[in-house]
């Protein structure tokens, strides 16, 4: 499921979370992407935000907490301790992503 993620946050982001550009740092599997919320939501590969906007937070986490975030799901009953965030508050992400 992390590697369709993109589609996902897409259709289930809600801009009025935003400004925000997050760098999100998945452990099981290693993945990094890049969350940008502005007029839309937009989540990408990191390597593809060449010449973006700088992070101005970073989220340690999980890809199960990843996906569960982008669901709508990541409570904070749901939250692992290994998730961790620097620069952002991890209820101004939750709000990007309301669920369905």
């Amino acid at each position: 499921m992390v590697d369709h993620v993109e589609q996902a946050a897409a259709r289930s982001g809600s801009a009025a979370g935003g400004p925000l550009e997050v760098e999100i740092i998945t452990s099981d599997p290693d993945r990094t992407y890049r969350l940008s919320v502005a007029d839309a939501v937009k989540l990408s590969p990191s390597d593809s935000a060449a010449g973006a906007t700088p992070a101005t937070a970073t989220v340690h986490m999980p890809s199960e907490s990843l996906v569960r975030l982008v669901y709508g799901r990541l409570d904070a009953e749901h939250t692992p301790k290994s998730v961790k965030a620097d620069g952002v508050d991890l209820d101004a992400l939750r709000s990007v992503f309301p669920g369905f």
